[in-house]
């Protein structure tokens, strides 16, 4: 029985470790995305369309 439960844990120890790491690439993608979409790609509509201010906002970024 004690086997048991350490194979238990262990899994929900492995499936919290891939779960945050699912979470942290979910959240960089959306940040990728969005510098893309503000800095770079003419075509979004959230594209910054000031030199000045897309500058500013997109520095933070590089």
């Amino acid at each position: 029985m004690p086997r048991k439960k350490a194979v238990l844990f262990a899994s929900g120890a492995v499936f919290l470790v891939l779960f945050g790491l699912a979470a942290a690439f979910v959240y960089l993608a959306f940040a990728i995305n969005k510098h893309i979409d503000l800095c770079d790609d003419p075509t979004s509509g959230r594209y910054i369309q000031d030199k000045d201010k897309r500058q500013e906002a997109c520095s933070q970024w590089r």
